[in-house]
């Protein structure tokens, strides 16, 4: 990923290819009953089907872990069947990369410096049209707030799902990418929940 500092056009650019290539969306989800979320609740509302084999894992059961990025201060609980590569942290840090043992299903999160100061409204529409116009994907839900945004669909015959947030008095952008065949949606409901509601800026 860019490196803390990111500036001009182009940076933003090869950033936004990085993220994209390190990830890669939900089906369509069942209509929202009225009420039923809270401002704190960013996953897209969801109708199960019938249960599928899990293969080599994915659902949020076992331990659970604990991710810290101290240059960029945000956190995030995931499930143990999600592991995380050393691998793929950078000299900096400012990313991570989480697999599933079969590698079939992935979680990435990202930091970078708001160097072109964007507003959450300006990151929203970027990542729409980097999922649209770079990736030809389909965005089925969206769902934003004061200072973070969800949006989730499909590329191919993948399922991704994506929240960003600003913090630090929007200096910094968080973002959270998992990935899965569309086929294993019912065995990373719990690992996405848990993923994106506990993926924020640290208190500390």
């Amino acid at each position: 990923m860019s490196r803390g500092g990111v500036n001009g056009s182009r940076g933003r650019r090869a950033w936004l290819r990085r993220f994209g290539a390190a990830c890669l969306v939900l089906a369509p989800a069942a209509p929202r009953t009225a009420g039923a979320q809270t401002d704190e609740e960013s996953l897209p509302p969801e109708a199960l089907t019938a249960a599928a084999e899990c293969g080599g894992g994915g659902r949020a059961g076992g331990e659970r872990m604990q991710y810290r990025n101290a240059r960029f201060g945000f956190t995030m609980t995931y499930p143990s069947s999600f592991v995380l590569d050393p691998e793929s942290i950078p000299e900096g840090g400012d990313s991570a990369r989480f697999w599933t043992p079969d590698r079939r299903a992935t979680a990435v999160v990202t930091g970078i410096r708001n160097g072109l100061g964007q507003s959450l409204a300006d990151l929203l529409d970027e990542a729409t049209k980097d999922v649209t116009e770079n990736s030809h994907g389909t965005i089925t839900y969206t769902r934003a707030r004061d200072n973070w945004f969800v949006i989730s669909g499909f590329i191919g015959e993948r399922i991704f799902y994506r929240r960003s947030f600003l913090s630090d008095r929007s200096r910094v952008i968080g973002s959270l990418w998992i990935e899965f065949p569309r086929t294993m949606r019912p065995c990373f409901e719990d690992a996405v929940s848990m993923m994106s509601l506990s993926f924020r800026a640290s208190t500390t």
